[in-house]
């Protein structure tokens, strides 16, 4: 998932990146507005991320990382799956293939809100992340989604219900 920074014009790959990381470095968080499907259902197309700074305790298995790529300076938001004491492994929840090995010092944040239209998003962020980091890992939330499109609405729209009570 590509993001940009929130207003009408965007800025460069680079200029984002440059933004993000000194924000982070005086321990303030940034904003920035999603692009693309990688991290479908959980973040969507335009949702606005808040990136806080990194830490160790918050960085491991579940947690939502803002990263560069060490092939080109963009910033992605993907989902940690695996940790390693030389990087992490990193995929998006809705691709086929993890972005691989991102070195620790790539991983600029971790994403600590999303929030779409008038309000937070917070599944998938809570200790459910761990187990959402098991599935996107093995490629099975594809196949749970596909499972939940054909439960008929008035059943998902309780389960929702109990879900957010």
């Amino acid at each position: 998932m590509n993001v940009k920074g929130i207003g009408k014009k965007g800025f460069s790959r680079e200029e984002l990146v440059d933004i993000i990381a000194s924000t982070l470095a005086k321990g303030a968080s940034a904003r920035m507005k999603a692009l693309g499907g990688s991290m479908s259902p959980f973040i969507k197309n335009e949702d606005i991320l808040t990136v806080s700074p990194l830490s160790i305790a918050t960085l491991g298995v579940g947690r939502v990382a803002a990263f560069t790529c060490s092939k080109r300076k963009r910033l992605t938001v993907h989902r940690i799956v695996k940790r390693q004491s030389n990087g992490c492994i990193i995929k998006g929840d809705n691709c086929g293939r993890p972005d691989g090995l991102v070195p620790l010092e790539n991983i600029l944040g971790v994403i600590t809100k999303v929030e779409r239209g008038d309000r937070g998003i917070g599944f998938g962020m809570g200790l459910e992340r761990y187990i959402i980091a098991f599935m996107s890992r093995f490629r099975i939330i594809p196949f749970v989604f596909v499972f939940w499109r054909i439960i008929p609405f008035e059943i998902r729209r309780v389960i929702k219900c109990v879900v957010h009570s």
